[in-house]
């Protein structure tokens, strides 16, 4: 089966040079592992060209499917008015990270869809109640780690008892900054200098009268992921605070999935859009105040705590969610 993948060229191209795991690219590696073949369609131009070039993808590789990894309606507007007109004969798959805009044209637009994933179950939720889709033609996704990457990568670790917390979008450092400003524990933040509007160069002026706190700030690519891998794999736990007023869909996810792979605890802003909600699964703490991330550091001091809590975070992704899971998940729709 061929199957032509758009917006994902620059992480296949990392992945295949062994610096990020698979599940950046949401099952593309593992369709390609199971026999089909995969034709990335990078756009180019301006806006009116990048709309025609996905219909002239379209003509020139003449796909079984056509899969986006990333699903935006604002992106592929041409081509997916084309599908719900049956104008393009080919079913369009695609993997949903928010909610789409309300609209008419939004409706008439997710007629040309086949099969949408959507990583959030209250984004997929949201999605049919607003009529943009009907549920049959949608699906939680089981979206998880590429353990074998981690396994091949992480062999020998030594836990040096650091807190780490590694995001880049919409995060709230300044909230673990004060949290860890009145403690002993020693908190390692390595982000990017800038990314979607967030900026974080000033971390490193923030924390320079912190002696527990340290910043490493790196160019916004997928190329530092072995660097920050590493730093994860010796750390105690993975943090993830988030921008409050900015949760409309399962920012941070990212986070738990590397914590899994890693089997760490994890503590992060409480976000309903999550699909793994990690207090009732036990494998960290999903906090609101900043009281309530000092309890949770106060509980993973304890080493036995932290450990149990790492065990059970591997297991839910061995057992539940992980990228071979969730590729098969979409393979099978493909098969039908």
């Amino acid at each position: 089966m061929k199957i032509l993948v758009f917006d994902n060229e620059k992480i296949y191209r990392l992945y295949h040079q062994g610096a990020v795991p698979s599940h950046w690219l949401y099952g593309v590696a593992e369709f390609e592992q199971a026999g089909h073949t995969i034709v990335n369609h990078e756009r180019n131009g301006n806006a009116i060209t990048r709309l025609l070039d996905d219909v002239r993808a379209v003509r020139k590789h003449k796909p079984d499917a056509i899969f986006f990894p990333f699903f935006n309606i604002r992106c592929h507007p041409l081509l997916l008015l084309l599908a719900a007109l049956r104008i393009v004969r080919k079913p369009v798959y695609g993997v949903v990270h928010r909610t789409p805009p309300k609209s008419q044209v939004t409706r008439l637009l997710l007629r040309g869809i086949t099969q949408a994933f959507f990583l959030s179950p209250r984004n997929r939720q949201q999605s049919v109640a607003l009529g943009l889709l009907p549920d049959r033609k949608t699906q939680d996704a089981s979206w998880g780690p590429d353990l074998a990457f981690y396994d091949r990568h992480i062999r020998k670790r030594e836990q040096k008892g650091y807190f780490i917390a590694t995001g880049k979008e919409n995060r709230d450092y300044d909230l673990l900054i004060n949290v860890f400003a009145s403690r002993t524990e020693p908190l390692l933040i390595h982000t990017c200098h800038a990314h979607a509007g967030n900026h974080y160069d000033y971390l490193e002026g923030a924390a320079a009268d912190h002696a527990n706190i340290r910043t490493i700030i790196s160019e916004n690519s997928g190329a530092n992921f072995l660097t920050m891998l590493h730093e994860m794999a010796d750390a105690k736990a993975l943090l993830c605070p988030l921008q409050m007023a900015k949760i409309r869909y399962c920012v941070g996810l990212s986070t738990i999935a590397d914590a899994m792979a890693l089997g760490l605890p994890v503590v992060l802003t409480e976000n309903p859009y999550h699909p793994i909600d990690v207090n009732r699964e036990g494998i960290g703490f999903a906090v609101k105040t900043s009281e309530e991330w000092s309890r949770a550091i106060d509980k993973l001091s304890d080493n036995q705590t932290a450990e149990d809590i790492g065990r059970r975070s591997r297991k839910l992704a061995e057992e539940r969610y992980n990228i071979d899971l969730f590729a098969r998940q979409i393979m099978n729709c493909f098969e039908k």
